[in-house]
């Protein structure tokens, strides 16, 4: 087909979604033809892109009331305001219309929407029945199975069976008969039938192997804890003994740096000899400084030098020298 020929088809698929004809509040529908896809998503007779309408039981389509999600993604709020969620015992059915009271045990529900039913944390929608999960091991059971479609690892669409059972926690079904959970390790096709509700099958299907689920707690053992616990007396002490090392070498350093100064004071009052000014206990000569310009030579030859200086001629008398 020649680019010609296409362009129509293109034009025709850009502007397809201009088309379609908005959905409007008390626009005729039948809730009859409300359902789930093959993807277990509801989808509303109202057919409304929006997320906004849901065919009411007056056959119109009507604003939604109540939401089981934070964000709808085509939700406006300029035009309607953003449905709330259903609090206490009540609860949003797949149609967002309004609240609904929870349905006792043995009411309908809608299908895998367990928190439409009252009886606490084990209440489980059976076969769109209220029901709870307590049936214990060798206690008759039933199952509830779902066909669904969903997209594999690789982008391909494939078709699944999803089954759940009325079995206590740590037990399956099996021929209506409730049985012990598969240990963690065993070969396993679904959630239910391992004793921690968990079967790995890195989401290509087919059979996997049961294990703890990635939210489980985790115990540390005792020796984790005690390793931890001598790594960190371990450091802390050796930072403290790396602190002793260094101010011992910085004490070494600035006592000889006073004892060289005190030497260097008691040789030159002995070379001085009488030309050393009276002085008190404790006096510092004033020649220190140019002695300490010499910092990089031994005390010996620090006195050498002076002496070559005051045997020089036309050198100063040395309490010159000093000061």
């Amino acid at each position: 087909m020649s680019t010609f020929k296409k362009l129509p088809l293109l034009l025709l698929w850009l502007t397809a979604p201009l088309l379609i004809t908005a959905v409007t509040f008390g626009q005729a529908c039948d809730p009859t033809t409300s359902h789930l896809n093959a993807y277990l998503t509801y989808v509303d007779a109202c057919d409304d892109p929006s997320g906004m309408y849901a065919c009411a039981s007056n056959n119109t389509c009507a604003f939604k009331t109540c939401v089981n999600t934070n964000y709808l993604k085509n939700w406006s709020n300029t035009t309607h305001k953003f449905p709330s969620r259903c609090t206490g015992t009540k609860f949003c059915p797949d149609n967002g219309l309004q609240c609904l009271p929870m349905v006792a045990q043995g009411g309908a529900c809608e299908l895998d929407r367990d928190d439409e039913c009252a009886g606490g944390a084990y209440s489980i929608c059976l076969n769109r029945v209220c029901s709870i999960k307590g049936v214990p091991v060798e206690g008759n059971c039933v199952i509830e199975s779902t066909q669904f479609a969903y997209m594999d690892q690789n982008g391909e669409e494939a078709e699944g069976t999803y089954e759940r059972d009325n079995c206590t926690v740590g037990a399956y079904c099996e021929n209506t008969k409730c049985i012990a959970g598969l240990p963690n390790g065993a070969p396993c096709t679904q959630d239910r039938v391992c004793f921690s509700n968990s079967c790995y099958n890195d989401g290509v299907g087919g059979a996997g192997f049961c294990g703890n689920p990635p939210d489980s707690f985790k115990e540390v053992p005792i020796s984790t804890w005690a390793a931890i616990g001598v790594s960190v007396l371990v450091f802390m002490l050796l930072i403290l003994l790396a602190l002793w090392f260094l101010h011992r070498y910085q004490s070494k350093k600035e006592h000889a740096k006073i004892q060289r100064f005190f030497d260097m004071q008691d040789a030159l009052r002995q070379y001085s000899g009488n030309d050393t000014p009276e002085m008190s206990e404790g006096a510092i000569l004033l020649g220190t400084p140019r002695l300490y310009a010499h910092s990089n030579k031994s005390d010996s030859s620090i006195v050498s030098d002076i002496r070559n200086r005051m045997s020089m001629p036309g050198s100063r008398p040395s309490s010159q020298l000093l000061s």
